[in-house]
């Protein structure tokens, strides 16, 4: 067999699995003795025009890093009506006193993907719990504070269909913004059409193509534009890929731009955060990994207005011990290297279905040998010489523009391996980790997030007229972030889903 031949077969049988995958995970978890029962919705009735007072609450004012108390904050119907440090409200048919509790905006995940299950298998029992851990990713984002999330791309049916589930409270779940992908023929995340059709992603050949595909993108439901300067693939081999040249990525962002949405890129070297500053994009998905970014990199960034995802998961999350890394001995890589090993196992019993679970632990085991990257294997194995690079040098692009007043938001890619979408503690938690203030942190997935998705005029912040999306916290996120995980209580658009 060629070397030809032997690649082709490989893509076959990867597409093969992850094709068997798509076809069931509709099915979710029937004949799964073991899937856990769904988190509901607290039956939480309140009359339309009732108004719910919170008293005697600390409240965090992520704009003006400040916390109010004694606050209170009063709501009326989806949003917040009054709030202020003084009691003289009118009445409230509800009133609920918090005892000095910390409340916070609903956190946001800018970057996540709700059907992507954690991690890879294709044993049956993993591939009938597909369909109830994308369940279960939008259940433990609310309990976990995260009301909104942008999906950057996933199963269509399936999004869609929690997300009706949602919004007529059948299903406990936060807010979902879906991506359409748009990319270049042959390029990165085309793979995924193979899985979810045009209504995943979209592939265009020219310039000529391109305002019809951002036109049916919208059509079928697209809140954002999202697309790839992904220049080699992340996992090995790691051959070169085709990327959108500048006019196409310039068509992409103007053809959004008519239809009022956001265009979301994937990059992680230098040149493509260049061309993204290039074509006017305002969303920019992880961090440059290849090389440090130069201050006129960083000054046309903060000029530009645009905001930027570092991810900072991902590495993470995917950094493993590899023959010959040049990174392998870097401060970063080690602490990660501990720390994954310290809290995967109780990541995974929070977050994850029992057969995932026992996949993510077999597969973080394998992957934790660094001989294991020196053999071909089915499944899909992932370069940590990337991630390891994104440790150590995308940590250092994102503290040059954090100082330089840049627009930073927050998202941890939850749905890859070792991660899920409402494990926001555990990326903020690496960030503080990585030097940065608590109150930058709380920003980043609050009101900067918000900023970056256009609707910092409804969530974001606790704000009169602002829909009432509010996380009730045991102890105070600025002195520790990771108070983050002492949720007591979740508020979705005036309504109380969550309490402990």
């Amino acid at each position: 067999m060629t070397n030809r031949q032997f690649m082709k077969r490989r893509e076959f049988i990867k597409s093969s699995a992850w094709l068997g995958t798509a076809f069931l995970a509709p099915f979710t978890s029937l004949g799964c003795a073991s899937a856990s029962p769904p988190l509901q919705p607290l039956d939480f009735p309140v009359a339309p025009g009732s108004r719910i007072l919170l008293k005697n609450v600390r409240i965090v004012d992520v704009e003006d890093d400040r916390i109010i108390f004694p606050g209170h904050i009063l709501l009326r119907d989806q949003a917040i009506e009054q709030i202020s440090e003084y009691s003289d409200f009118p009445p409230a048919e509800l009133t609920l006193d918090l005892q000095g509790k910390y409340a916070i905006p609903g956190l946001i995940n800018g970057h996540c993907h709700l059907t992507l299950p954690g991690a890879a298998d294709l044993g049956l029992g993993f591939l009938l719990a597909w369909g109830r851990q994308c369940e279960r990713n939008a259940e433990e984002c609310l309990r976990h504070g995260v009301t909104t999330v942008r999906d950057m791309l996933g199963f269509p049916g399936k999004l869609e269909e929690m997300k009706k589930n949602i919004a007529s409270g059948k299903m406990l779940g936060p807010r979902i913004l879906r991506g359409i992908g748009i990319q270049v023929r042959g390029g990165y995340g085309l793979d995924f059409a193979l899985l979810g059709g045009e209504k995943m992603v979209r592939a265009i050949r020219s310039v000529a193509e391109v305002k019809e595909q951002v036109s049916r993108a919208c059509e079928d439901g697209a809140d954002f534009i999202k697309t790839f300067l992904q220049y080699t693939k992340l996992w090995i081999p790691t051959p070169a890929l085709p990327v959108l040249s500048d006019a196409e990525l310039i068509a992409i962002q103007q053809e959004a731009e008519k239809h009022g949405k956001v265009v979301a890129v994937h990059h992680t070297s230098v040149e493509g955060f260049r061309k993204n500053l290039r074509a006017g994009i305002q969303s920019f998905e992880h961090m440059p990994r290849d090389q440090e970014l130069t201050d006129t990199d960083v000054e046309a960034f903060v000029k530009s207005g645009a905001g930027i995802n570092p991810t900072a998961s991902v590495a993470w999350a995917l950094s493993f011990p590899r023959n010959g890394d040049p990174y392998a001995d870097a401060p970063e890589v080690k602490q990660i290297i501990e720390d994954k090993k310290a809290r995967l196992p109780k990541i995974l019993d929070e977050f994850a279905e029992e057969s995932i679970r026992k996949t993510a632990l077999e597969n973080y085991r394998k992957l934790s040998d660094p001989d294991y990257f020196e053999h071909w294997h089915l499944m899909i194995t992932p370069e940590p010489k990337i991630f390891t690079a994104a440790a150590v040098i995308g940590s250092r692009n994102l503290h040059r523009l954090v100082r330089a007043g840049a627009l930073v938001g927050c998202g941890n890619d939850g749905g890859i391996p070792f991660d899920f979408p409402g494990a926001m503690a555990l990326e903020m938690g690496i960030l503080q980790r990585s030097g940065l203030p608590p109150k930058d942190i709380l920003r980043m997935a609050t009101i900067n997030n918000a900023k970056i998705i256009r609707m910092s005029d409804r969530i974001g912040s606790l704000k009169k007229g602002k829909l009432a999306d509010i996380v009730i916290l045991a102890e105070n996120p600025l002195a520790d972030i990771e108070n983050l995980g002492k949720v007591e209580k979740v508020f979705f658009e005036g309504k109380l889903k969550y309490s402990t």
